[in-house]
């Protein structure tokens, strides 16, 4: 099989580069010519786990500087393109229908399948198979379950590979693909389109409706001050099999790029269908809610009112990305209660926030590492 990826992006590029182990011919596309360029060379540093590793061991991935010779050399081509939210809570497609009408230009681009690996709005990837199907293209949807900061571990260890689409020889491919390269065996769910778009975004809704379950009684014992029982009951209550503890822990709150906009999402499909969500709405607003409880527990268990200390500020440990981040808003909480905080910069695009918050507060220090710092301080474990 000929795989072309259009997409170099954090989930694009790591797929492309895991694929390329295992295959012969695994070809990459993106608009972004100069990037392609710096990956091609390896002159680009990731702040990926494992991507710049697997950068530096390829030698099969094919990068390509035009549609067309991507689109010549590939039999099925998967699309990862950002899909970001409009205000009113529904996926904007705008990039990916750019990529399927450039695709329409290619004469070359006929006979193919064609993969949407990016979230879309349940009836998007039916409206794209109409669209392409006068080109005898076929179309699934095939969207990852990765978290940004553990993309290659989540690749390689999915629970569920999940597939829009009709069950056929073309579906049969896309399974062996990843019978390649995953390291256990997951469960493979051929779906229609819409049901497998539901799918992608009630699993993150559940997962937050989860996390903010563990919260919310993480906060009943700290107002019943049983605060140093938290981990005890929550493991408790996890080592029913029917809950498990997976996203069962007391902690920050849900956030990052993913899982708040696909609750939001799910409330506005349910609105079309004249349905309210409204335990998915409470969902949200306990997360909102939570992040004064939590904040003010942290300052609670710092008895001896030392500094605090944080590893960065993305929205989970290891990660540079801001985009709903917990870790930033405990940071902005702490500052607001005059207390004093070290932050461990750790990636060069948080700098620029970074620097910012400084400016506007003696009570913020910026360090390189935690050895810098010359006094105790209290380090914050979430």
């Amino acid at each position: 099989m000929k795989i072309g990826v259009i997409g170099s992006g954090r989930l694009g590029i790591c797929f492309s580069l895991i694929l390329s182990k295992y295959l012969e011919e695994v070809n990459v596309y993106d608009k972004n010519l100069e990037y392609l360029k710096l990956i091609e060379e390896k002159q680009f540093n990731s702040p990926e786990p494992g991507v710049n590793e697997l950068i530096n061991e390829n030698k099969n991935l094919n990068f390509c500087y035009n549609l067309s010779e991507l689109i010549e050399s590939s039999e099925i081509i998967y699309t990862f393109v950002d899909t970001p939210s409009n205000e009113d809570g529904t996926y904007d497609i705008s990039n990916l229908q750019n990529v399927i009408e450039d695709c329409l230009l290619e004469e070359g681009f006929k006979e193919k399948v064609f993969v949407i690996g990016c979230t879309v709005n349940p009836g998007d990837s039916q409206n794209i198979s109409n669209r392409l199907s006068s080109n005898n293209i076929e179309t699934f949807y095939n969207p990852e379950f990765i978290a940004q900061g553990s993309i290659i571990d989540d690749l390689e260890n999915s629970d569920l590979v999940l597939i829009g689409g009709k069950k056929n020889k073309n579906s049969e491919d896309l399974v062996s693909i990843y019978e390649k390269f995953m390291k256990k065996t997951p469960n493979f769910s051929i779906l229609s389109y819409t049901s497998a778009e539901i799918t992608k975004i009630a699993i993150n809704s559940f997962l937050n409706t989860k996390i903010t379950f563990a919260n919310m009684i993480g906060d009943i014992l700290i107002k019943s001050n049983k605060e140093d029982e938290i981990s005890n009951v929550l493991e408790a209550i996890a080592s029913d099999r029917r809950i498990g503890n997976k996203y069962f822990n007391f902690g920050l709150g849900f956030g990052g790029p993913c899982l708040p906009r696909d609750n939001i999402a799910l409330i506005k499909y349910a609105e079309n269908l004249n349905l309210d969500l409204d335990l998915l709405s409470k969902v949200d607003e306990h997360n909102i809610k939570h992040r004064k409880v939590i904040a003010d527990f942290v300052i609670s268990q710092n008895k001896e009112n030392y500094p605090f200390f944080m590893e960065g500020i993305g929205f989970k440990k290891g990660s540079d990305i801001l985009t709903e981040s917990t870790r930033l808003y405990l940071l902005e909480d702490l500052l607001s209660c005059s207390k004093k905080v070290y932050v461990e910069s750790i990636f060069e695009s948080n700098f620029e926030i970074l620097n910012k918050l400084s400016k506007n507060n003696e009570n913020l220090t910026i360090v390189d590492t935690k050895d810098d710092i010359k006094e105790e301080v209290y380090e914050i474990i979430y």
